[in-house]
Formats: C-alpha cells, structure tokens, sequence
C-alpha cells in the first residue's frame, strides 16, 4: 500500500515546515569566518611554540611595534625578542557565546573569554597576505624625573 497525501494544502504544510526548520538550524550553526580561522592556527601555533609561525601570523604594525619595544629592551629587534620565548603566555580562550565577531572589510575584532571568563577582544587586520592578528607590544613608561619638595 502506497502513501498518498489526501490534499495539496498538507503538501504544502509540510513543505513549509521542512524549509522553515532547516533556515532554524542554518541560522543557529554558523561556521567560523576567515579571521577566526586564523586565530584558531595562531592559538595553535603558541600552544605548540611555534614562533616563527606565530611571528609571521602577526600583522606589519605589530611587527613594527615589537621591534619598537625591543629597542627599549636589551634585545636586537621584535623578532628575536619573540623567538626568544620571554613573552609567552598561553592564550587559552574559547569563543564568546554571547557576542558576535564584528568583521568588515579590512578589520575585524573577536571576542573570546578566558580561563576566568573575563572577555577578550582580538584585533584583526586585512594585508596583502591576508587576514592578520593585530597584537601590539606593551609600551614602557618613560622614566620621569622627580624633584623633592622643599620642606615647609
């Protein structure tokens, strides 16, 4: 015995209902976007100390501002301060479930939460290479001179 729908209206109710649940689930798994991959490769790349990987996963500017910060320190430039391994912390973060990553044309920010759920943003550039994390140097306070008071 052969299954036959009684009327056209129950086609397409159901019809309707199989295209309404799939656009749901379409809508609730969203795949990562081009920066996130990348920065799934760079955490993946600091958890396995991949230096060189992780210096050539940073962007032109951060480069510059790291080899900025070496000058200030007793290092010869940015790169060597990275390889160097001084520097590294392990960047445990997951996504943020309850903010969406902001991605435009040229710039992007991630929000992630760290092992203590404290939100984290991650900068993003686009350069010629492609998409690049933006991870600038700390900078070093410049050392003021203080003069006393005259006592009173």
């Amino acid at each position: 015995m052969q299954f036959r729908w009684k009327s056209t209206t129950l086609t397409f109710r159901f019809t309707g209902f199989v295209f309404l649940l799939s656009c749901i689930l379409l809508t609730g798994c969203r795949s990562s976007s081009a920066p996130e991959r990348l920065f799934a490769q760079f955490q993946q790349a600091v958890e396995a100390e991949n230096k060189t990987k992780v210096w050539s996963m940073l962007s032109k500017a951060s480069q510059r501002s790291w080899d900025q910060y070496a000058s200030q320190t007793s290092h010869k430039n940015g790169k060597q301060l990275f390889l160097s391994g001084e520097i590294w912390k392990p960047m445990r973060l997951r996504r943020d479930p309850k903010r969406r990553p902001k991605i435009a044309k040229e710039q992007a920010v991630l929000f992630f939460r760290n092992e203590l759920e404290q939100p984290v943003r991650v900068a993003m550039v686009r350069e010629a290479q492609g998409w690049r994390v933006a991870l600038t140097a700390p900078t070093v306070p410049v050392p003021r001179r203080v003069t006393p008071r005259p006592s009173q």
